[in-house]
């Protein structure tokens, strides 16, 4: 009988050492380029050195707030910042060394490429987190420190950098680097105000026990919605057109939409979920108009099945086409969410109020309006993000120069804002109180009404073969 081969010691010592083959190699990449960088070195041992820091002038002063404001301010600029800036380039790197195409070559999708990247970076964010943690046991120790709301801190501080890192991650598919810098710089305003806001709820002691759980539900809310969409927004970047990534991201924010509306039914406060809602749409609706035309029938053929597919492909399938009609659709939720709203507070200014929300939606689709009658060649082929973004730019500093010369007449402030009926000009008359005279009454829906049916005229053919394919049978 032959002797049985046994394994070589040093290549089953390599095996179990080596990432499990059931992983993406997308995420097996990432990490082990990661974890050698010298950023996530330096960040690592900066984050210990300074924890110990502020453990030894804890352990001399039990009781200074300085110490606190620099624990929480170290484990912020580390996990908010520092860690979500290694994703700025995740996407444009791959494009740089030219190894996008490559990476297609393989059973990659684009979605599995995003996700793979953002799950190394987590994966990372999650060394710094459990790192923190015998950090935040022995400052309880020391006392004056409640272990229970810095738990919750710090799994809301990990949220949100799973949301900054998909944000980053999602701009990072843009080519230009000022595009991605600009779309950066607010996200660290965004994230900034978000954080301040939600330390102030959770350490309020005036707020109710079901209030604060019901606040960090729908932050956890806006982490998952927010980590999914961005990262299928990249992932829609760098796919061929005939992969459908819209349908998934309209549905998504329909779903959010939806447990908004499941969390106002516990009394919470209506005012929040408004502007979550508002967020939430708006966020789809710009990525839905900014969207390519071309559709391919491997991406039109499930909606054609049914009557009731077919109408729901109108709000569903790529391409600004269908992301007019899903305009409309986020109007009427805001609309619809808003009139109860006024209508069980008594609020006697309701019309007045609905036609400021009206105005708010008509400053999302305006841009498009201006991409059909000028640039009508951007609206085939390419996405048209960075322009619908210069478009909005532009016409914020014409708003700030109407309202400048509105203050400035005075008597004629009025007819200033009538002159200039762009949607972000009566946002500013509402703030005015002017918004309730009868000619904002015309000039609200009219507006609405143009941003809607001149990008389907100037586009009548491809709206004609989009018409076409959604009736035609399977």
């Amino acid at each position: 009988m032959s002797d049985t081969p046994t394994a070589d010691p040093e290549s089953l010592a390599e095996r179990m050492g080596d990432f499990s083959p059931r992983l993406s190699p997308m995420l097996v990449k990432e990490l082990r380029q990661g974890m050698r960088t010298n950023m996530f070195a330096i960040a690592f041992i900066l984050l210990h050195t300074f924890m110990m820091l502020c453990l030894l002038t804890a352990m001399i002063d039990p009781g200074s707030s300085d110490s606190e404001v620099f624990f929480w301010f170290v484990i912020i600029v580390v996990l908010l910042f520092v860690q979500p800036l290694r994703g700025f380039s995740a996407l444009s790197s791959e494009y740089q060394l030219n190894t996008m195409d490559l990476i297609h070559m393989t059973k990659l999708n684009g979605w599995r490429i995003t996700l793979g990247k953002w799950a190394a970076l987590n994966a990372q964010g999650l060394l710094f987190l459990t790192g923190v943690l015998p950090y935040l046991v022995i400052r309880y120790f020391l006392g004056n420190v409640n272990f229970i709301v810095d738990l919750i801190a710090l799994l809301m501080i990990g949220i949100g950098s799973a949301l900054a890192t998909a944000i980053t991650i999602g701009c990072s598919g843009f080519p230009n680097i000022l595009l991605r810098g600009v779309a950066c710089i607010a996200l660290a305003i965004l994230l900034s105000a978000l954080g301040s806001y939600v330390s102030s709820e959770l350490l309020s002691s005036s707020a109710p026990r079901a209030f604060k759980w019901q606040f960090l539900g729908l932050m956890a809310l806006i982490g998952v919605f927010g980590c999914y969409y961005f990262l299928a927004f990249a992932a829609s970047r760098i796919s061929p057109l005939s992969e459908n990534h819209a349908t998934r991201k309209r549905l998504s924010a329909l779903l959010a939409v939806a447990l908004c509306f499941a969390l106002s039914a516990l009394q919470y406060d209506s005012e929040i979920i408004l502007v979550v809602i508002t967020t939430i749409l708006c966020i789809a609706t710009v990525d839905a108009l900014t969207e390519p035309l071309p559709v391919f029938t491997r991406v039109v053929q499930p909606f054609s099945k049914t009557v009731i597919t077919r109408w729901l492909g109108l709000f569903l399938i790529p391409g600004w086409i269908s992301g007019l009609f899903f305009f409309l659709l986020s109007t009427g939720i805001l609309a619809t969410i808003f009139f109860f709203n006024e209508k069980a507070r008594g609020n006697p200014h309701e019309l007045k109020n609905l036609l400021f929300v009206l105005s708010t939606c008509n400053t999302v689709v305006f841009p498009l309006l201006i991409i059909s009658l000028f640039f009508p060649s951007h609206t085939g082929s390419r996405f048209t993000f960075a322009l619908y973004m210069l478009i909005q730019a532009i016409i914020g500093g014409i708003t700030i120069m109407v309202s400048f010369i509105a203050a400035a007449i005075g008597r004629w402030e009025e007819l200033t804002f009538s002159l200039a009926p762009l949607p972000s000009v009566l946002i500013v008359a509402y703030q005015r109180s002017e918004l309730h005279n009868i000619q904002f009454l015309l000039i609200v829906p009219a507006t609405t009404l143009v941003c809607v049916v001149v990008p389907l005229v100037r586009g009548r053919k491809s709206f004609g073969k989009f018409i076409k394919h959604m009736i035609r049978s399977k």
